[in-house]
């Protein structure tokens, strides 16, 4: 049985080599390829820079205090990130200033002390001015700036008050 053995294990051995060399004919093996897609563009809506906020007033500051209310659009939150303030008053007098933040819908006040710093004095009048970087939340209606003096302000002084920042959809 010794001399069968031999020619059949040699016609296994063709065999198999022939069906390894036929499933190679079918490519080369690699990386699967896939046609290049288009991405789809997604624009954040709540970008800081795509919704920009910034608001100024000129108020006239008479007896005691003066405010300035800034108006943010309905459905929309301000986040503001800088306040600033400029304006005299009667010279003697102790003055301090603030901004606040009220967000409707969480029903959340934050009262920012605002920093004056005295620029010098004019016919009576002491200059001040304040800038202040900050995170501050408002909705519609919730913000605004205040200055007010411990003297009596006889004339009416102008100050320009102002805040930036940017919006965001609730």
């Amino acid at each position: 049985m010794k001399p069968l053995a031999k020619p059949v294990l040699t016609a296994a051995a063709i065999a198999a080599i022939a069906f390894l060399l036929a499933g190679s004919n079918r490519g080369a093996a690699g990386a699967q390829q896939k046609p290049p897609a288009t991405p789809l563009l997604v624009r954040s809506i709540d970008e800081p820079g795509l919704n920009p906020f910034q608001e100024s007033q000129n108020i006239l500051f008479t007896n005691f205090s003066g405010t300035a209310f800034f108006t943010t659009p309905p459905g929309r939150l301000a986040v503001i990130e800088e306040v600033s303030i400029s304006g005299a008053v009667s010279s003697g007098g102790e003055v301090q200033a603030f901004f606040r933040c009220f967000d409707s819908v969480t029903s959340q006040e934050v009262n920012h002390s605002l920093v004056l710093f005295p620029q010098g004095d004019v016919n009576g009048f002491t200059q001040y001015s304040g800038n202040q970087a900050c995170k501050c939340y408002a909705s519609a209606g919730g913000l605004s700036v205040h200055v007010q003096s411990s003297n009596f302000n006889s004339s009416q002084h102008t100050w320009v008050m102002a805040v930036s920042g940017y919006l965001v959809t609730r």
